[in-house]
């Protein structure tokens, strides 16, 4: 399987991004997963693995561990602290750290002091092939599985949508409880007008 090859050409339109936690996901800013997150969204994958960490990649299904030696351009190296994006089987680009930002070289050097680190590829749906030159991106269909399902598990493994539904759910909550004490209020003032305490 050919992984994201295309995903290169994408992670360019960030190039200039300024290292940045905080505000990785604004415009200008990333770290080294959303990095490769937002070249992602710009070949058409809407949900890149919830909450774009470099975990959430480990964990996600839509990336698939493979050797060191089979490693191509479009592939990613990841351990839990950082990921980059490779451009070949021995060079790779990636967002680094502060006051270093985006840099491209050897995988070696620009994963050195991180630890052991795993190369995955892409296996997953939903893939948009782009013609960077024009900037025109044509979405290719899904093939295994329904879009709605791979966009609902990849929703349901970010644990910020799990927070946001919980608000969403107690505030309902909360306003069926109101509205249950006002009818009774209402039905307390009937009875009172009507005389029947």
């Amino acid at each position: 399987m050919a992984g994201l090859p295309q995903l290169v050409g994408a992670v360019q339109l960030f190039a200039h991004d300024t290292y940045s936690q905080a505000r990785r996901f604004e415009t200008g800013y990333s770290d080294c997963s959303s990095f490769i997150c937002k070249g992602m969204q710009a070949i058409g994958i809407k949900y890149p693995p919830g909450g774009g960490t470099t975990t959430a990649f480990m964990a996600s299904p839509d990336w698939q561990v493979i050797p060191r030696s089979d490693l191509m351009a479009g592939d990613i190296c990841v351990n839990v602290t950082h990921m980059v994006l490779a451009t070949s089987n021995s060079t790779a680009i990636g967002q680094e750290r502060p006051h270093v930002n985006v840099r491209t070289g050897s995988v070696e050097n620009l994963m050195s002091s991180t630890g052991a680190f795993k190369c995955m590829r892409y296996v997953g749906t939903g893939i948009a092939r782009a013609d960077y030159s024009t900037g025109n991106a044509t979405p290719v269909g899904l093939t295994d599985i329904p879009a709605s399902l791979t966009h609902a598990a990849q929703w349901l493994s970010d644990t910020t949508n799990w927070f946001r539904t919980g608000m969403v759910i107690l505030g309902a909550l909360l306003l069926g409880i109101a509205v249950v004490g006002f009818e009774k209020s209402a039905a307390i003032g009937k009875a009172v007008v009507h005389g029947k305490p």
